[in-house]
């Protein structure tokens, strides 16, 4: 795969300016720019880093309701999908945006698709493609929350690190606010740590 042509670029961009609001926009064009310079730092390609942040939050624009909708309309497959629709139905945007990356978009790439259905809860033996795409939402500009500066930090030398990070942080976030934990975001916990415990 070569770097995404201009035309292509621009036609998603179009797209997610009608899709998405202004914030939500400015948001997937900063995960862009941050991925693209943590590619730099670790040396991997762009090529398939620029389709799955741009797309990353290609369904974000839809509300609850219509997320629900699209998912059950699609009839896609999705473990605890029922406790997602009871507790969290934001979560699903990460799904329906790979959906429309795949049909909208003609994206077929398995890895592509992995990367953009995992940028919000994660997910086991996460590779490099799923690690920048989800550090790069998760540290865009626009985020501000304590542990921001720091997670950027280690971001750009220590992806692993920055991922356990990262988890904890969300983890304990929803916690403390007596939300509902998805069991995924627990498996990707899991999968960062079970050989690591120590290094927190």
């Amino acid at each position: 795969m070569k770097n995404m042509p201009k035309k292509d670029v621009d036609k998603i961009i179009s797209y997610l300016k009608q899709h998405l609001s202004k914030a939500r926009f400015n948001h997937t064009l900063g995960t862009w720019r941050v991925a693209r310079q943590l590619a730099s730092k670790h040396k991997v390609s762009r090529d398939k880093i620029d389709i799955a942040c741009l797309l990353h939050d290609a369904g974000k624009g839809l509300k609850n309701r219509q997320l629900i909708k699209y998912v059950k309309k699609a009839k896609m497959y999705l473990p605890y999908l029922k406790e997602i629709i009871k507790n969290n139905p934001s979560i699903l945007h990460s799904f329906v945006s790979a959906d429309i990356a795949r049909k909208k978009f003609g994206v077929r790439d398995k890895e592509i698709l992995k990367a953009i259905s995992s940028h919000t809860i994660g997910s086991p033996c996460m590779n490099t493609l799923d690690k920048i795409v989800y550090l790069a939402d998760i540290t865009a500009p626009d985020r501000r929350y304590p542990l921001v500066k720091r997670l950027r930090w280690h971001a750009s030398r220590d992806l692993d690190k920055a991922m356990r990070m990262a988890l904890k942080n969300k983890i304990q976030h929803v916690i403390k606010n007596k939300k509902w934990l998805h069991p995924g975001a627990v498996e990707s916990w899991n999968s960062f740590v079970a050989p690591n415990v120590s290094k927190l």
